[in-house]
């Protein structure tokens, strides 16, 4: 299993509604992983916290794979 942290968010008060996120991170060393772990499926979660703790966890299946002699990826929504 491999564990990569993105940037976080910084921490606001968000009014009630809808608000925009984007998760990012400036390069993954992906050096040490096999061709055939880097074109697969993982997990990114996203952790809601606020002053108290832990709100929840949103988790996205991203699945990498080879398109047009490049890696292509897919972020899957729990919402569809």
């Amino acid at each position: 299993m491999m564990y990569t942290p993105c940037e976080f968010v910084e921490a606001t008060d968000y009014a009630r509604g809808d608000n925009h996120f984007q998760f990012s991170t400036p390069q993954i060393n992906v050096s040490g992983i096999q061709p055939s772990q880097l074109t697969n499926c993982g997990l990114l979660t996203a952790a809601f916290k606020d002053d108290s703790g832990h709100i929840l966890d949103l988790k996205m299946v991203i699945q990498v794979s080879e398109q047009r002699g490049g890696l292509q990826r897919i972020i899957y929504s729990p919402l569809e």
